[in-house]
């Protein structure tokens, strides 16, 4: 077996091509995951302040397992910058 080193010179455009991916798809996760902390962080605040943070037909649709997707596609047309993952989260984490 030939090592990676040897069979790929330093100036080959494979190498750079490989270490962009690799970064840019931690980068990628590493938004993903702070967005998703900001959402959580937004509806904890709503939550103290007493408002309410999903409307009560949401709420009503996301009590039936079978109309919980329905339900998360409501609650992200009701808040239109509303990703997927933070709709499914609040639908989730109903108290």
């Amino acid at each position: 077996m030939t090592p990676l080193l040897s069979v790929l010179e330093i100036a080959d455009p494979k190498i750079y091509t490989l270490i962009v991916v690799i970064l840019a798809s931690q980068a990628m996760l590493q938004h993903r995951r702070i967005s998703l902390l900001e959402h959580q962080v937004q509806v904890l605040r709503r939550q103290q302040n007493g408002e309410e943070v999903i409307s009560p037909e949401v709420k009503t649709m996301a009590k039936d397992p079978k109309k919980q997707i329905a339900a998360m596609v409501l609650h992200r047309k009701q808040n239109p910058r509303m990703t997927i993952a933070d709709a499914k989260w609040d639908i989730e984490n109903l108290s």
